[in-house]
């Protein structure tokens, strides 16, 4: 079973114990989990029940389905275990950040996988006493993602505004400069129509990574 480039990254921040995967669709990330000896078992969640069958149809496809467990839930809504990593992937930054404040004490660690606006992910979990472990940043059909992963420690980080779009785990990678070269872009749009210091500020450092392939920081 071959995962997109995107679960893909997000299966290799999963760490061995209990696992759901909230928003799971197909459910390709928990049946790859069980299949590669990662996880025992685990879980799949939709808000939606035509994507939890077929989560349920991939499961019994690849021969896992009495290893799982599968939830209609708006987000941990109708979860009342709590898992040591919950997955929250291809959703918007808002929508994610709304999904872990309404499941607070429901899951250990995050792995999040935000479609748009990563900033706003990364100021909520700094904001409200998660630590980012790490960022892996693949691309997918030509466009760059970044994937989370955080847990809760009560620390409440001190963040620039350029650490909210570029993260403050910087690989030196071509996935990395290209999703800095998305930031870019984002950030001209912003400064044409505002001309704040702070978009500006934040154009130049990316320009930096992007042209300063062997950097180090």
């Amino acid at each position: 079973m071959k995962l997109g480039e995107r679960l893909a990254c997000a299966a290799k921040l999963v760490k061995p114990g209990t696992f759901i995967d909230i928003g799971s669709d197909h459910g390709y990330l928990p049946v790859y989990l069980i299949k590669n000896g990662i996880c025992v078992t685990a879980a799949a969640s939709d808000i939606n029940k035509a994507p939890l069958e077929r989560a349920k149809a991939t499961a019994e496809r690849y021969g896992v389905a009495d290893k799982m467990e599968f939830f209609l839930s708006d987000g941990f809504e109708s979860i009342s275990k709590t898992y040591d990593t919950a997955c929250i992937c291809g959703m918007g930054g808002q929508v994610i950040t709304d999904i872990i404040e309404r499941g607070k004490g429901k899951f250990n660690r995050l792995i999040i996988q935000p479609m748009t606006k990563a900033e706003l992910v990364r100021q909520y979990l700094w904001e409200n006493g998660y630590l980012i472990e790490n960022e892996l940043y693949p691309s997918e059909s030509g466009k760059p993602y970044a994937v989370i992963s955080a847990y809760h420690d009560d620390v409440f980080v001190k963040y620039k505004y350029n650490d909210m779009f570029l993260g403050r785990v910087r690989p030196n990678t071509d996935g990395y400069r290209l999703y800095a070269e998305k930031v870019l872009t984002a950030a001209k749009k912003r400064y044409g129509g505002t001309k704040r210091f702070d978009d500006a500020s934040l154009a130049e450092e990316c320009l930096k990574i992007i042209e300063t392939p062997n950097r180090t920081f």
